[in-house]
């Protein structure tokens, strides 16, 4: 193993730390065009609900899947995620246990083509999963930790139809061994940028000041040689610019 380079820590510097254009933008500089990708958008989103739905509804499983026209538009997985697995309940807005076609629309619209505030607000509700109105630290570390995990295990899969050679890959419980050993220097780096927002050591931040602990980019990123998997912990750095270059619906979701 020793010519392979295992990440020892790397949150960051991913494409994804740069605004993207909004709808408002796109309409900006050609009105005609906009409506057209805003047309061709909400398609998309409507053929997906409809291939996952059952009765009309889309239950967690289906939901999991249907998060993957947020991939084949270029964001991050999140699929499986911690971050993913949060977003059934924020877009579940009546809270009965499943997502009709209009929250999955409205909800996806925000995610993929939302302003950073829409985003913003969406990443605090999936840290503050018991609607406290703050972000406890507890849940912050727990958060990360969850993420780092399965950043790793991931990796590991991906290495098994990587061009890495057989022999010269690590095995999955190197790996396990690998993110065991350092995952608390991740979350000692998340611990001390929490405490430096917490001044008076409340254990909680507010969504305004949460807000600062978020415009940092870190996304985890395991990677071994080549091979890397990348897991994002907010919203706000989970879509790489350009959004939605074409707006033309992947081939599996054509009509």
């Amino acid at each position: 193993l020793s010519s392979i380079r295992f990440a020892v820590f790397t949150m960051g510097g991913v494409t994804g730390s740069k605004p993207a254009p909004g709808a408002e933008t796109l309409q900006a500089q050609d009105p005609g065009r906009g409506a057209v990708r805003e047309s061709q958008h909400l398609t998309v989103l409507r053929q997906c609900f409809a291939r996952q739905a059952r009765g009309g509804a889309l239950e967690k499983t289906g939901f999991d899947e249907a998060l993957r026209v947020a991939e084949e538009q270029g964001m991050l997985r999140l699929r499986g995620t911690p971050l993913g697995s949060r977003l059934f309940k924020i877009f579940d807005k009546d809270s009965s246990g499943s997502i009709t076609e209009a929250e999955f629309v409205a909800g996806m619209s925000k995610l993929v083509t939302g302003t950073p505030e829409e985003r913003l607000e969406m990443t605090f509700k999936a840290y503050d999963s018991a609607g406290t109105g703050m972000v406890h630290k507890t849940e912050v570390l727990n958060f990360f930790q969850q993420s780092w995990d399965f950043a790793w295990k991931n990796l590991s899969e991906d290495l098994k139809s990587s061009a890495i050679p057989p022999a010269r890959r690590p095995s999955a419980k190197d790996l396990e061994e690998f993110a065991r050993c350092h995952r608390d220097a991740c979350l000692a780096v998340i611990s001390a940028d929490f405490d430096a927002l917490d001044a008076s050591r409340q254990g909680h931040l507010d969504q305004q000041t949460f807000r600062n602990f978020v415009q940092s980019d870190r996304t985890i990123c395991a990677q071994c040689g080549t091979v890397e998997f990348r897991v994002p912990v907010s919203f706000m750095h989970a879509t790489p610019p350009p959004l939605y270059p074409d707006l033309a619906p992947p081939p599996q979701l054509q009509a």
